[in-house]
């Protein structure tokens, strides 16, 4: 429900003091709409006239972006995709209003590293693992997708996709729309996990994916991965925190 969240946001934004100060995104519609009393900050990527503008300059091999600030400074990132950018926005935008001066800010966003599950990449020998499997919703998983279509790889990408939890009455079709993203994406393989994940898989093979698989459980889809996978593929692993996907990653590797 976005527009319970942009509520949520405002009511953050009314409880600041007079004398706060309100740290208003460009990028998001909703966002700009809300009228913060406070001191205003503004930011975002390609937006004329903010305070802190960004620019993504270019990619790494992996995705990870090189960010361009106000054409003051530029921060080579070590994690990847434009959301990750937009992050590092935010946080020049609260660290120069505060005063940190940019050679702090700098090497600060250029040696942080992406933290358990959140996209952490990992040679093994049973192919090259990306753990994105924390947590999922329609949007992450979308750009998840996106960013591993962009990653220049040696082998095949594989997708393994679990349930999204807690979409209500559009859980399906959030599931179908990930199914159409995945077969419009340059992926080879197409692993599904749970009872959600059905919907992604028809619509997958309906738009014309040939590779794909959907298991109910763990042990069916580990045996497939072993069966499968070949050390020069590349494995994504994507769902809501309680699929546990981490046992699937586990279980591959023994």
């Amino acid at each position: 429900d976005l527009q319970g969240v942009a509520r949520e946001k405002e009511a953050l934004f009314q409880a600041l003091p007079d004398n706060g100060i309100s740290f208003i995104n460009l990028n998001d519609p909703l966002i700009v709409k809300m009228n913060p009393h406070t001191k205003l900050v503004s930011y975002g990527m390609n937006t004329p006239g903010a305070d802190f503008q960004g620019q993504i300059t270019g990619f790494d091999e992996n995705v990870n972006v090189t960010l361009k600030i106000n054409n003051e400074i530029k921060i080579r990132l070590k994690v990847p995709g434009n959301s990750m950018a937009q992050n590092a926005l935010a946080a020049v935008a609260v660290g120069k209003t505060f005063g940190i001066p940019w050679t702090d800010i700098k090497e600060t966003l250029e040696s942080f590293e992406a933290v358990q599950q959140r996209f952490t990449i990992k040679q093994t020998k049973i192919g090259q693992i990306i753990n994105d499997a924390y947590n999922a919703n329609p949007n992450s998983t979308k750009a998840a997708i996106g960013i591993f279509s962009k990653m220049k790889l040696p082998g095949r990408r594989v997708f393994v996709f679990g349930d999204m939890f807690e979409l209500g009455d559009l859980a399906e079709s959030c599931h179908r729309e990930i199914g159409r993203s995945i077969a419009a994406a340059s992926i080879d393989i197409f692993f599904a996990y749970g009872t959600l994940s059905q919907f992604a898989v028809e619509e997958a093979r309906q738009a014309g994916l040939k590779q794909v698989n959907h298991f109910l459980n763990k042990e069916d889809l580990i045996s497939a991965l072993k069966s499968t996978l070949k050390v020069t593929d590349t494995i994504l692993f994507k769902g809501s925190r309680g699929n546990q996907l981490e046992k699937v990653i586990e279980g591959i590797q023994v």
